[in-house]
């Protein structure tokens, strides 16, 4: 045997063994995501079998994108191997992984308008002591109410001497931790503020209050649920979700329900994910989903190689009622690990 002819098929085995490989990996996106959309965890059940079950669906649903673009990958290497069972199947899923953010990339929604109501909500992260940044945002998007989580005591002063004169109307709740929330308002709130204390093991405070706009009356909820980063606070967050969604459900059927409830902050999960559904089952839309360009992602590790891997969308802006997104909008820096988000809403 010639060398040219050991060389050809030392080629045709690595060419071989790396399909083998692909196919591995095509089989363990499809299996992983059949997965997590038929796991249908109960909010109320805290086992840890069932929470690492959960924990997992939700990691393969919020790195969607991540996926397909590593898949792009294997298809362009499928091509170069002229494997075109692999190439086309893998080109299936690439197109049902990335298609939908292609898709919302296509301009959307109608734009702000001058009578809308505009919300913002920045995760602020505990550790950021400067303001600066975020003050600049607020006055450039002037919101009608600003919502905080992670705020801190330090960011008070500061706050309300920048905006105060245009945010005559807030309420905080600070900590030391991450639990700390705050909103300022352009609007007077109509009803005295709320902050929700521990619910169970809802241990943070969620912010509500109302305010009119357009003669029409808005509950607007602060919401920042637990971070995912152990199995037991995995549990914890989906008791939250339950119980957040519980809420809409009683404020919107309530014989004194407002004209429209949104629900803006840090989820810590993606809306679409199987993790979140109870809150999409409560009829709650989300702005980026329903008008946003392009995929809003808002978050990333600060530090750490996933720091330079693409963001996802964990903070959201989520409505219902008479009320319909118009735009929907990501910012800039703040010194966190998050970027704010605003969307405006037509009252209806």
């Amino acid at each position: 045997m010639t060398e040219r002819a050991v060389g050809g098929a030392g080629r045709r085995v690595t060419a071989h063994v790396i399909a083998i490989i692909a196919w591995v990996g095509v089989v363990a996106f499809v299996g992983a995501h059949a997965f997590a959309l038929a796991w249908r965890p109960d909010p109320t059940h805290a086992g840890r079998l069932e929470s690492g079950l959960t924990f997992f669906a939700l990691v393969v649903q919020a790195f969607t994108f991540h996926e397909g673009v590593a898949l792009l990958g294997v298809c362009l290497l499928a091509v170069a191997l002229r494997r075109k069972m692999l190439a086309a199947v893998v080109g299936l899923l690439v197109l049902g992984a990335l298609g939908p953010m292609a898709w919302s990339a296509l301009p959307g929604g109608e734009g702000r308008g001058a009578d809308d109501l505009v919300v913002m909500s920045a995760n602020v992260l505990f550790v950021n002591d400067d303001p600066t940044r975020l003050i600049e945002q607020v006055r450039e998007v002037k919101p009608d109410v600003l919502l905080i989580e992670e705020y801190q005591a330090s960011w008070s002063e500061a706050l309300h001497a920048a905006i105060g004169a245009e945010y005559a109307y807030s309420i905080e709740a600070p900590s030391p931790g991450a639990t700390g929330e705050a909103v300022f308002s352009r609007l007077p709130f109509v009803s005295e503020p709320v902050v929700v204390p521990g619910v169970g093991e809802f241990a943070k405070p969620e912010i509500r209050i109302a305010v009119e706009h357009g003669g029409k009356r808005v509950e607007i909820v602060c919401v920042h649920l637990t971070a995912p980063l152990h199995l037991d606070a995995v549990a914890r967050q989906r008791r939250e979700v339950g119980w957040m969604a519980a809420l809409v459900e009683a404020r919107m059927s309530a014989p004194d329900a407002p004209d429209a409830i949104i629900l803006g902050g840090d989820f810590n999960a993606p809306y679409a994910s199987t993790h979140l559904r109870e809150l999409r089952w409560a009829g709650l839309h989300e702005a980026q989903a329903a008008v946003g360009d392009g995929r809003g992602a808002t978050w990333r590790p600060p530090t750490g190689w996933m720091s330079w891997a693409p963001r996802i969308r964990i903070d959201q802006l989520m409505y219902r009622g008479r009320i319909r997104a118009t735009s929907a909008h990501v910012g800039g820096e703040t010194g966190s690990d998050h970027l704010p988000v605003w969307a405006t809403f037509r009252l209806e």
